[in-house]
């Protein structure tokens, strides 16, 4: 009896070091599924803020790379003397691994100034460029195109324009043994000029848009599927005033820089420097184009539209968003699984919201029919100010966007948010289309919604803390 009463302690002990070795077994199984899988697909959404060097920063570009993310950004410096040029590199959730930073005192050197993923070129196999505007004088002006090497230390630089002003607006991949340059060419007036270049930077071709026109300003430049280069630009038949009659005006050229067509459309009356505008190629071989509406009716004026047009410039469709709050469109792209997907920033503050202004995500079937839109206020600063800039799709259906945020710093940072896949920075509070981020890292400790805000090493450490009384004997 005594043998079996032990037999039978023995065997509980037994069964219980099992149970909790089976426990101990599921629970590291749900964890890493949860958490740490997630690291082999795809990456957690976040929000944070990117300081340089105390001053204020915004960034311009945004790319995936294998091991991160890289970055360009525009900054003040010099005891904000003067402007910066800046290349960073991260990891997968957003810490800096490199940053290199171009000066020009004391005079500016500033990345490319249309909108979107501005500024830069990758190519695997040819190497990283990057383009904008470097000051050679007071108030002269000049562009510039830079290669570097992989960790963004430069390799040459070249500048190109006349004892006159021209800046950059941005750069394009035109063939795999070109580059082509969006530029502003202002005397004898404000003309388009497009720029080709090899990859070592020895011009191949020239030529200039808008000279029927007043003026004529950049906005955006695309290659075509088919290799012809496709230039969107803002045009008037007027001297600049404050407040002129501008047009969308879209020319498409073929490889060798002759214009194939030219298309004027969606006339709005306003300030020239309020106006955004982004486009891309569809499936169809037509175009899409970001613009803003004539009217000057509703609680915000010349809010934004998107125009259709076919393959030789006609507008066959137009969607127009709401006037109900101001909505900048910044950047656009066409994903992986072919849906269009936009960026830029919104009005979150009274009479609707009080969150001031914060960023915007919209997706759109190529068709024209709205699927989502998210607004996210980042509000862990008192300024309630953030945007973005420019959006990249990810290797795991999210995306990753860039752009400012206001913060007790002078100015404002880099804010660089990640997204999943529906564009949510908080899963569980996407449905309604808003989503404000409060909290701080001590907090989310403590709310386990929260969790989708921290980073993945905190995360981790949250999880052991919570875990750990279930394992001791």
């Amino acid at each position: 009896m005594v043998k079996s009463c032990l037999e039978w302690v023995a065997w509980a002990s037994h069964s219980l070091k099992a149970i909790r070795l089976l426990i101990m077994k599921h629970l590291c199984i749900l964890v890493f599924f949860l958490f740490l899988a997630p690291a082999l697909d795809g990456q957690s959404p976040f929000s944070k803020n990117i300081d340089i060097d105390g001053y204020s920063d915004g960034g311009n570009s945004i790319h995936q790379l294998d091991s991160g993310y890289l970055l360009t950004a525009t900054s003040l410096c010099n005891n904000n003397l003067s402007e910066c040029f800046t290349i960073l590199k991260t990891d997968t959730e957003g810490n800096v691994t490199k940053q290199v930073q171009y000066q020009n005192f004391p005079w500016w050197i500033t990345a490319g100034a249309a909108t979107g993923n501005v500024g830069t070129a990758l190519n695997n196999n040819t190497g990283m460029y990057f383009s904008g505007s470097i000051q050679s004088g007071s108030p002269q002006y000049d562009v510039f195109l830079m290669k570097t090497d992989e960790g963004g230390d430069s390799i040459w630089l070249k500048t190109y324009g006349t004892s006159e002003n021209e800046t950059n607006g941005t750069l394009i991949f035109s063939s795999d043994s070109s580059l082509t340059l969006l530029n502003a060419a202002y005397f004898p007036k404000n003309r388009v000029w497009v720029l080709q270049v090899d990859l070592q930077g020895n011009a191949i071709w020239e030529t200039f848009l808008g000279d029927e026109y007043k003026n004529a300003i950049f906005q955006d430049i695309i290659r075509a599927d088919n290799g012809d280069v496709v230039v969107s630009y803002l045009t008037d038949d007027e001297s600049i005033t404050i407040v002129d009659t501008f047009f969308m005006t879209v020319t498409r050229l073929d490889p060798f820089g002759n214009e194939l067509w030219t298309s004027r459309f969606s006339g709005y009356k306003g300030p020239v420097g309020g106006t955004k505008s982004s486009m891309l190629e569809l499936d169809n071989g037509g175009f899409l184009v970001t613009y803003r509406r004539f009217e000057l009716t509703g609680f915000y004026k010349r809010p934004p539209i998107m125009v259709w047009l076919d393959s030789v410039g006609n507008v066959t469709q137009q969607y127009d968003f709401p006037d109900f709050t101001e909505l900048i469109i910044t950047d656009l792209i066409k994903t992986s699984g072919g849906l269009i997907v936009g960026s830029g920033y919104a009005y979150l503050g009274p009479p609707i919201y009080d969150f001031g202004y914060g960023g915007w995500v919209f997706a759109f079937t190529q068709e024209g029919e709205m699927l989502w839109e998210r607004f996210i206020a980042d509000l862990r600063f008192p300024d309630k100010f953030s945007f973005f800039s420019a959006l990249e799709e990810t290797d795991d259906k999210g995306f990753i966007l860039t752009g400012g945020i206001d913060t007790p710093s002078p100015g404002h940072d880099i804010w660089l948010v990640k997204l999943d896949s529906m564009g949510c920075l908080l899963p569980d509070e996407c449905n309604d289309g808003l989503q404000v981020l409060t909290a701080t890292k001590e907090e989310a400790e403590t709310n386990f919604a929260w969790l989708c805000c921290m980073n993945r090493s905190d995360i981790a450490s949250l999880i052991f803390r919570q875990l750990k009384p279930l394992f001791l004997v």
